[in-house]
């Protein structure tokens, strides 16, 4: 609530004083500080990481939500989100992002197939003409793991960080924290 009253609300009132009224999307990259939150970044488009976390708790169609944004009929639709809380780990190759391998065989993914607790999203992948998947990026795979708490989504995310490999892959282990 207080982002959107001293950040948001400020920012998109004012495009619309000085005729540019923002229609589309908004993330909000903050830095929450002893002295407060401070706004670090806007962007506009669905950045990877940020909007999979997000996208993975709409019980709503997206391509409505779209449709209805495009329309400006938006405020018509009821978005409806399921009550999980969500984190995002992102699987890199050693080296991004300047110089990392590519082509590297990826393990461990089939154990995810059922498992709704955890989305994997393929960032840079692809499968070589022996069908393996393998590397084909710097970011590779955007792990979102879900829960009742951010604590029990941290869990699951870094739970299935722990059971995907390739040579070479890295992970930051103090999100959330």
């Amino acid at each position: 609530n207080k982002i959107l009253k001293e950040i948001i609300n400020p920012t998109l009132k004012t495009m619309k004083n000085l005729g540019h009224p923002y229609y589309g999307f908004l993330y909000a990259g903050v830095m929450f500080t002893n002295k407060g939150i401070f706004l670090i970044e806007y962007n506009v488009r669905l950045g990877d990481p940020e909007c999979q976390s997000v996208l993975s708790r709409l019980k709503t169609n997206f391509y409505e939500i779209c449709n209805q944004m495009e329309k400006r009929k938006i405020k018509e639709l009821n978005i409806v989100k399921n009550k999980l809380v969500s984190s995002c780990i992102v699987l890199a190759s050693r080296g991004y992002p300047e110089k990392y391998k590519k082509n590297i065989k990826i393990f461990g993914l089939g154990s995810f197939k059922n498992n709704k607790k955890v989305k994997i999203f393929h960032a840079g992948t692809l499968k070589n003409n022996k069908g393996d998947l393998v590397t084909n990026g710097g970011r590779v795979l955007n792990i979102i793991g879900t829960g009742k708490s951010l604590q029990l989504a941290l869990r699951n995310s870094y739970e299935a960080c722990n059971k995907i490999s390739w040579e070479g892959n890295i992970y930051r282990k103090d999100i959330g924290s």
